[in-house]
């Protein structure tokens, strides 16, 4: 019995093996995805018009051809230009030789779009300031303890003037970190166009991930500002307690004479109720939780 088994499960595999190799040797055609490249620019110049990212080319193979070329890492359709197509409507078609990853037994029966706008001109080079793009989940009691670090914090734009001038920055690809606890480093791509040009391609993202803890300092003395000569506000009370929340590091180098308490005369005068709210000066990203007490009664004297 358990001989009949085994071979009826072998027979199973190899008719499926067969099954396989006979299907996959027919013709079948696949739509493709493929980022558009530009190359060979004339030094000096850059791209214009309405160049799409991608595009998709439709092709016809053997199944096991077509497996092969759907797993193949970093495809991309690179069409060529030169000094003397300064503004053409590029056949894409036309650029097969180009693109040396495509074997020649695949049969390419169309693109779409077909053609594309490409003016080729003079090209302005500027540097950019680089925004990072993040959506950052932070674990329970975690959280940003420093401003998101970029290096470089700018980078050299090539392209058209009138392109150029649209982009006051460039944006990082969108990252999204999960479960932040501690500290990272990360490589990002910039968000990239073909009409444009960056270098370097990619910056580093420091973040400084630490865990969140409060901190009360007691007697801060509260500062009236711009006190006129002739006058003088007594404040009741004088000092006050803030609590301070940041991450760790930062808020154990924390000194009370970091911690700053005021309020201006012209706003005491102008109060109605007997009391003001003092305003808090505190270091960068660190965040006032409690202030006591939250009113404080004024008297105004004159000389």
């Amino acid at each position: 019995m358990k001989k009949n088994l085994s071979g009826i499960i072998f027979s199973f595999f190899v008719s499926v093996i067969i099954w396989i190799s006979i299907t996959l040797s027919g013709d079948y055609y696949i739509t493709l995805d493929l980022p558009l490249k530009i190359i060979n620019l004339p030094k000096g110049y850059a791209t214009g018009g309405r160049i799409p990212q991608t595009v998709q080319m439709k092709v016809k193979a053997t199944g096991w051809k077509l497996i092969g070329l759907y797993f193949q890492s970093d495809r991309e359709y690179f069409v060529s230009m030169n000094r003397d197509s300064m503004m053409s409507q590029i056949n894409l078609m036309n650029s097969l030789s180009e693109n040396s990853w495509l074997p020649s037994s695949i049969n390419v029966v169309e693109f779409f779009p077909s053609k594309i706008d490409i003016n080729v001109e003079r090209s302005v080079t500027e540097y950019k300031k680089v925004e990072a793009v993040l959506d950052l989940v932070f674990e329970s009691g975690f959280g940003l303890a420093a401003p998101v670090k970029i290096t470089p914090e700018y980078v050299r734009v090539t392209g058209l003037p009138s392109v150029v001038a649209k982009y006051p920055s460039v944006k990082t690809n969108n990252i999204r970190l999960e479960g932040l606890k501690e500290s990272k480093v990360i490589e990002a791509g910039l968000l990239v166009t073909n009409q444009l040009a960056f270098y370097p391609e990619k910056v580093k993202i420091e973040l400084d991930v630490q865990l969140m803890v409060d901190k009360e300092f007691t007697d801060v003395p509260v500062i009236v500002r711009d006190v006129p000569p002739d006058r003088d506000v007594q404040l009741i009370p004088e000092r006050i307690s803030v609590s301070v929340r940041g991450g760790i590091d930062k808020i154990s180098a924390l000194s009370p004479d970091m911690i700053k308490a005021f309020t201006i005369y012209n706003d005491v005068v102008a109060d109605t109720t007997g009391f003001i709210i003092p305003s808090i000066e505190i270091p960068p990203f660190t965040d006032v939780t409690i202030i006591k007490p939250e009113k404080i009664k004024f008297i105004i004297k004159k000389y």
